[in-house]
């Protein structure tokens, strides 16, 4: 069964994540809400639709707080970046609560699959565009490059380990296809493609 309910898209638990810094609560809470702006207009524009004064009017403050927090548009869109990014790990830690309360990883990570790709499509499609646009710029490719492998750690905790290569590969390609295509994957073809992955040793699965 699918976990429920879905999580939102701007996700208090990501929110509370954001370590504190030089400009004390208040300050890190206006820069917070800053990057959740940005992460929204991105969401319902793209990265075409990203400037100061959009966001700050996002975000409902001043547009002076914009370039205050944020030297130019890559710097707040490295810390949009890393939002998005903590976003996707939250969700894979959910599927890894679940299957350590018991659900097989097979049947956990297959919802999860069907969840991003359904539910989520629209958000997955623009955290690849913002992932794809990190790697032409300099100061965003260290953080693009470790989308990548952020989920490896969980993946690594919750996978045979003779599957982990094969399937973060699955579900990169996945997740890609999705976001390039807009195809979903149900939960129940997704099993059946792990499924043969781990036959004949289908005791594997738990």
């Amino acid at each position: 069964m699918p976990p429920s309910p879905a999580p939102p898209i701007i996700d208090e638990t990501v929110a509370a994540e954001a370590p504190e810094s030089r400009f004390g609560p208040k300050g890190d809470a206006r820069r917070r809400r800053l990057i959740e702006a940005g992460y929204r207009i991105v969401l319902d524009q793209g990265m075409a639709g990203l400037t100061f004064r959009a966001v700050a009017a996002g975000a409902k403050v001043p547009l002076g707080s914009a370039s205050y927090y944020f030297t130019d548009k890559n710097a707040l869109l490295l810390e949009i970046i890393r939002f998005a990014r903590a976003r996707v790990l939250a969700h894979y830690r959910r599927a890894e609560e679940r299957i350590l309360a018991g659900v097989p990883w097979i049947e956990a990570l297959a919802d999860h699959v069907a969840w991003v790709t359904g539910e989520d499509q629209r958000a997955l499609a623009r955290d690849y565009e913002m992932f794809l646009y990190g790697f032409d710029h300099p100061d965003l490719t260290e953080t693009s490059k470790s989308w990548i492998t952020q989920s490896n750690p969980i993946l690594r905790r919750i996978l045979p380990p003779d599957l982990l290569a094969p399937v973060s590969y699955m579900l990169e390609g996945m997740f890609l296809t999705s976001a390039k295509t807009g195809q979903r994957f149900t939960a129940d073809e997704v099993q059946r493609i792990f499924c043969k992955l781990v036959q004949p040793a289908s005791d594997t699965a738990r």
